[in-house]
């Protein structure tokens, strides 16, 4: 979450949700006191981080150097680190210690309280020896190794280097939890067009070579041919970019000597390497998103918390901490069922199961939606993310919830009973969708109102297009009741207009606080809640046909929908086709007819090169 962001915008089909950093922006700038965890304050503009240091075996890690540009510490005894940083975005501590790996971490450091920092770092392999004059070739563990030509090392003047040298190589393997939460970073790459992506990793290999201790770097317009072990577990493609770690920024940087290539015989990744730091193959990941809301047991929010998004499948994690206000947004991978973790300080009412000390690590259980979302960092959660329901820390988690429901049994049901917008629940009595629903989309609708979202029940959502209205969704009640029109849904992206069947209008847009508010017929407002945040979210379903909803799918056979065969895809214009190594679903025809396996595939002047995780024909300057 950035405080230099005005706001963060979350727009669903029936209503908006922002929280706006306006206030915080303006503490910032007033300099409000922030307190330490002893309640002393602190410096103008500074802010407590605390955490813990493991290695993978579970073990605390002493007198490990934590540092953060001027300040710095160590862990104690007990693996435990605190220090005071500059409040903002994407503040990086490095992890050092002898015998590991160096780890970077980014950190949100939040005004409003201490933000949590939990390191897990990987044990060096043993080093063995190599003259530096000759090269050689070196091999570590699980068929890892380098091969190195003469006089491949300079030392930190750039200075040739001669002579007997250590060479320490380190795999991490992604399909082992305890090793991927070793990464010495969040797995965020910086590609060759300086995009800033989310990553799939297919493995680590560190690398580090020293010489009387100090550490060497390989000489410029130098390379050494790496073997990076590929994952024990799960998917493992032929080919694969390589990305060079960066600790300064805690990014992956992508490396400028072409693609990874799987050698089966050794079951790993060979590669060109022009940089000693920890080697990962990695692919980018076509997103989506999430986003939620962290209260304790009090009902406050909790900010500063760190936030952990684990995928069942391997080889993929991704983070955030919670902003001023408790919200969290993060890209994650689409259609995947993944376990959300809030880390928080420890308390007596922690239950036993949660406790991980110093932590208490509250767990729920999602599936993280099908929304195509651009990628870049930081992620805003606007239009196609998928929305948590309210977590409170120190509950158990109920496991996989039917994310789509909209409870409308009764009355006392109506979440805005003591509202002025009592009366919009007419509006949601009428449309009481139940169910699984399915969206079908037209990807050739040139207005993008080609949609119809259909619930379980018969109830649905239908966009049309007004030149004087512009996009209007007429929203029907279930197939039991006659499917009766319930009202209409317009807006222009900065406010959603909800007009019932008797003709009151209320309108939800951002009030000037930053808070989502809304107006009623009468003129009156008021700033909505959680709970009535996730009561709206629920009744939406999803509406953007990009499958951006609550406990949505595409309807089979149309865009978007899984499938195997082109035959699958009933709907006109589309095939089946997918990214390297991804699900297949149904796509525009001549998009799948630009996929390619090799430069056979494409036509002159033409070419096959990765891009956002496809293989596709595109000009040869392009693939540069």
């Amino acid at each position: 979450m950035s405080y230099v962001k005005t706001s963060k915008c979350i727009l669903r089909p029936l209503f908006l949700l922002c929280t706006c950093a306006a206030a915080t922006v303006a503490c910032l700038l007033s300099g409000c006191p922030a307190a330490d965890s002893d309640g002393d304050l602190l410096p103008d503009g500074e802010a407590n981080v605390i955490g813990s240091v493991k290695d993978v075996t579970g073990q605390r890690v002493a007198n490990v150097q934590v540092t953060s540009g001027a300040a710095s510490t160590a862990t104690n005894g007990a693996g435990m680190f605190s220090f005071d940083l500059p409040v903002g975005q994407d503040r990086i501590i490095l992890f050092s210690c002898e015998g590991y790996v160096t780890a970077s971490k980014r950190v949100d450091v939040n005004e409003t309280g201490s933000s949590y920092v939990p390191v897990t770092l990987m044990t060096m392999d043993a080093p063995k020896s190599l003259d530096a004059s000759q090269g050689g070739v070196i091999t570590g563990a699980r068929n890892s190794s380098i091969t190195v030509p003469p006089g491949a090392f300079v030392n930190a003047a750039g200075e040739p280097v001669t002579g007997s040298v250590e060479v320490r190589l380190t795999p991490f393997d992604p399909a082992l939890a305890e090793e991927l939460s070793a990464y010495p970073g969040e797995l965020r790459g910086l590609t060759v067009a300086s995009e800033t992506l989310p990553l799939v990793t297919y493995g680590v290999l560190d690398i580090t070579v020293t010489q009387n201790g100090q550490p060497l770097q390989i000489a410029e317009g130098q390379t050494i041919v790496a073997q990076v072990p590929a994952p024990s577990d799960g998917p493992i493609p032929e080919t694969s970019e390589v990305w060079i770690f960066d600790a300064e920024s805690s990014l992956w940087v992508q490396s400028e000597y072409g693609d990874a290539v799987y050698d089966p015989q050794t079951g790993t990744y060979i590669a060109l390497i022009g940089h000693l730091s920890p080697c990962n193959i990695d692919q980018p990941v076509v997103p989506t998103c999430i986003w939620g809301l962290v209260k304790d047991v009090q009902g406050d929010p909790v900010a500063g918390a760190l936030v952990q998004a684990i995928p069942e499948s391997a080889g993929r994690i991704s983070l955030d901490y919670t902003d001023a206000y408790g919200y969290f947004c993060m890209y994650v991978e689409r259609n995947t069922n993944m376990r959300i973790e809030i880390w928080t300080p420890i308390s007596d009412s922690c239950p036993a199961a949660m406790r991980e000390d110093p932590y208490c690590v509250t767990t729920r259980s999602i599936h993280s939606g099908s929304g195509v979302v651009e990628g870049g960092y930081p992620s805003d959660c606007s239009g196609n993310c998928t929305q948590v329901p309210v977590i409170t820390t120190e509950d158990v988690d109920p496991g996989p919830l039917d994310e789509a429901a909209c409870v409308v049994a009764g009355v006392g049901d109506n979440p805005f009973w003591t509202t002025c917008a009592s009366g919009m629940w007419d509006f949601y009595a009428c449309y009481a969708p139940e169910g699984t629903c399915y969206y079908e989309f037209d990807p050739f609708d040139p207005f993008g109102s080609g949609y119809t979202l259909e619930f379980e029940n018969g109830s649905k959502m239908e966009m049309e297009f007004s030149v004087l209205e512009g996009a209007v969704t007429k929203v029907y009640g279930p197939t039991d009741m006659g499917n009766p029109l319930c009202g209409t849904i317009t807006g222009d992206g900065g406010e959603t207009n909800i007009t019932t069947d008797s003709g009151s209008t209320y309108t939800i847009r951002v009030s000037e606080s930053g808070r989502m508010e809304i107006i009623c017929p009468s003129g009156s407002s008021f700033v909505l809640t959680p709970e009535q945040v996730e009561f709206l979210n629920g009744c939406s379903g999803d509406s953007s046909g990009e499958g951006s909803g609550i406990g949505c799918e595409p309807k089979p056979g149309t865009l978007g929908a899984d499938c195997t065969f082109d035959s699958d895809c009933t709907a006109t214009g589309l095939a089946c086709c997918g990214p390297i190594g991804g699900e297949q679903t149904c796509q525009i025809e001549q998009f799948c007819d630009l996929l390619c396996d090799s430069d056979q595939d494409c036509q002159d002047p033409y070419i096959c090169c990765s891009a956002g995780g496809y293989n596709m024909c595109l000009p040869l300057d392009a693939c540069q």
